[in-house]
């Protein structure tokens, strides 16, 4: 059986701007699900921008970026460590080095969710920027929850849009999302399709009831800009989270055709839970 509680969150790190924002979601979900939180701060920069690119000293250049992350992972470690005591959770700070998504996805395998923010790290003023959290998504065991910039986490989850199709992916992110859909006073579930196919969503609504979830179905026939259906009734419905399978086709065609879960994680300014 699919586990329905959580109980080990990883929270991605860095010196950005946004992770305060990803730290206060980080303890507020597991003060409420008594979960341990792992901190991973990334340091190994993967990128630079272009006009350095090809100077002969770009490998001193790049270790003397991770220096200062470094540097700067410590100064943020003590904000960490002040705020875990006092709200009284169980931690633990690591400090990663290597390609970040993959170090990220290889410590999902043991653990319930992934928090990240939209712009995952990558901070304009920033020499070096980090990897994208779409790529994150696809390498992960476990579900991301991606923060849109500027907005806090909501506690509790009081209302939720499922995004659904019937689908493995959306499957994966409703099981292994379940704690977050048990907290919620109301649950819209929303299926873009054809009036053709009248009978969408509703094997998982008849799932859902079982699990004592009441479930609110909504329908949209914009079948050609789904990704803005469901960003549209998300702001409609005033919805505290999005749940979505995503990259239900191959990655380099979601990039290729410009995909639904790339449209939503653009422009979200709501929560996101995806799985893939």
């Amino acid at each position: 059986m699919p586990r329905t509680d959580i109980r080990n969150i990883i929270l991605h790190m860095a010196g950005d701007a946004e992770h305060m924002a990803r730290l206060d979601c980080g303890l507020r979900l597991a003060s409420r699900y008594d979960a341990h939180l792992e901190i991973a701060f990334m340091v190994s920069p993967v990128g630079m921008p272009a006009e350095i690119q090809g100077r002969g000293a770009s490998p001193v250049y790049l270790a003397e970026a991770t220096e200062i992350a470094r540097e700067r992972a410590a100064e943020i470690q003590k904000e960490v460590i002040s705020h875990c005591r006092n709200v009284g959770v169980e931690w633990t700070w690591e400090v990663l080095e290597g390609k970040h998504n993959e170090a990220l996805a290889e410590r999902s395998l043991f653990a319930d969710g992934i928090i990240v923010s939209q712009n995952h790290g990558i901070d304009p003023d920033e020499q070096v920027t980090l990897e994208g959290p779409e790529n994150l998504i696809s390498l992960a065991s476990c579900p991301v929850l991606v923060l849109p910039r500027g907005r806090s986490f909501p506690d509790p989850v009081r209302s939720v849009i499922v995004a659904w199709r019937d689908s493995p992916e959306a499957c994966h992110v409703v099981r292994r999302g379940r704690a977050l859909l048990n907290t919620a006073e109301k649950i819209y579930l929303l299926t873009v399709a054809d009036a053709k196919s009248a009978d969408a969503g509703r094997d998982i609504v008849g799932y859902l009831r079982r699990h004592e979830l009441e479930v609110e179905t909504v329908r949209d026939a914009d079948t050609r800009h789904v990704g803005r259906a469901i960003l549209r009734h998300a702001d409609a419905l005033d919805c505290d989270l999005i749940m979505m399978g995503a990259y239900g086709r191959a990655r380099w065609k979601e990039m290729l055709t410009g995909g639904n879960t790339d449209h939503v994680l653009s422009h979200a300014t709501r929560p996101v839970l995806l799985s893939h």
